[in-house]
């Protein structure tokens, strides 16, 4: 799944240029529509005007350039899914990364890549801190000496 903000339609050409294959990479699903009217502040579905789904978001063209070569060209309705904003939700990073790898023509670096960890931080008041370093470097080890004192006066009687 991708997440593409504001895209736009790509339709490929029919018929397409001789010796150009191309074929659609991505469409939205049945429930969506291509809006027209780009003024409206509600984006509502009008059957008259309006492009019923499923809406093509991406094309890829590809033409034979000698033996085990072809020119590539993959077309987007929307940049900013790659966009620093946009790149790390879903699946737009892998998607970008495996579209670079497609068109350099190095299938091998196609993947699916490993998620990195997310910044998991812990946010306190003063107040907060102040308790857990009380606990942590105080009460928690004054309490492993008082237990470790209980066992020993327990086995010396």
């Amino acid at each position: 799944m991708t997440f593409f903000p504001f895209v736009r339609s790509v339709t490929p050409v029919d018929p397409p240029i001789n010796g150009v294959t191309v074929e659609k990479l991505l469409e939205s699903n049945e429930r969506s529509w291509g809006e027209t009217n780009l003024k409206s502040t509600e984006a509502t579905f009008d059957e008259k005007t309006d492009l019923k789904g499923p809406v093509s978001l991406a094309a890829v063209a590809t033409k034979p350039q000698g033996e085990n070569k072809k020119s590539r060209l993959v077309v987007y309705g929307n940049s900013a899914f790659a966009s620093n904003g946009a790149y790390g939700l879903q699946g737009n990073g892998n998607l970008f990364l495996n579209t670079v790898s497609w068109l350099a023509q190095d299938e091998n670096f196609i993947s699916i890549r490993p998620k990195s960890p997310d910044d998991r931080r812990i946010t306190m008041t003063e107040a907060q801190g102040r308790f857990v370093n009380y606990v942590l470097v105080l009460l928690l080890p004054v309490g492993i000496i008082g237990a470790g004192i209980r066992v020993w006066v327990r086995r010396r009687k």
